[in-house]
């Protein structure tokens, strides 16, 4: 890393899920879940496109927002160079909301995994 990590306080995490709700509802994708943490964001987003370009206009959004709120620098940087991508088909839609709106933090997770 160049710089120090970037932690997302209240106003930026509320600045990044409303440009989160904003560009799917611009595209027309399904959101289904969000958690804006300190130091990541977890979505759960139907789409027509591939995660990888989901997750690309979901941190463009938010880190344009940032800077129009005068919340980050220009030029800053917020996010990591990728982040992960996966498949809800993979476990069900209603296990990864569940997931991301009430097992991240570290005693919620290791209850689910009693």
């Amino acid at each position: 890393m160049k710089a120090a990590p970037f932690v997302l306080g209240a106003a930026e995490r509320s600045c990044v899920g409303a440009a989160a709700r904003q560009v799917c509802r611009g595209r027309r994708w399904d959101l289904h879940a969000i958690n804006v943490r300190t130091s990541h964001v977890h979505a759960v987003i139907s789409a027509a496109e591939p995660p990888e370009a989901v997750m690309h206009a979901l941190k463009a959004a938010a880190s344009g927002q940032l800077r129009r709120e005068g919340l980050i620098a220009p030029g800053q940087k917020v996010w990591a160079r990728h982040g992960s991508t996966r498949y809800v088909r993979e476990y069900g839609l209603e296990a990864v909301c569940a997931y991301v709106m009430q097992f991240q933090d570290h005693e919620a997770r290791a209850r689910l995994e009693r």
